[in-house]
């Protein structure tokens, strides 16, 4: 077989948090991932979410927001009141916190 389906972890509340989110012009998804006793990032779940025909029209970044806001949104119930990593592949994201936005959708 060439492939075969991940097995999900866990959550475990006391181990460390790693959310890794990537949007397209169909839609915006994630996986929570935690590591496993061999110090492994493994999944613990998976969130997909179709765009609407107004949300496809949208720039890169604010595609690439939505995924993160949406996946963290969806994984409140784990996430509230915990520190949590978030990682992206879309590079413009980095600076957010660093340079005045004028764009008012973000």
């Amino acid at each position: 077989m060439l492939c075969s389906q991940p097995l999900l972890q866990i959550f475990d509340p006391q181990l460390p948090i790693k959310i890794y989110t990537d949007a397209s012009i169909k839609g915006v998804g994630a996986v929570l991932k935690q590591e496993d006793e061999h110090g492994e990032n493994k999944p613990v779940a998976f969130f997909s979410k179709k765009l609407t025909e107004g949300q496809k029209k949208k720039k890169a970044i604010y595609l690439e927001c939505l995924a993160i806001k949406e996946a963290v949104k969806y994984w409140q119930h784990w996430l509230m009141g915990k520190q949590f990593e978030v990682y992206s592949d879309h590079k413009p994201l980095e600076n957010m916190n660093i340079k005045a936005r004028t764009d008012e959708e973000l």
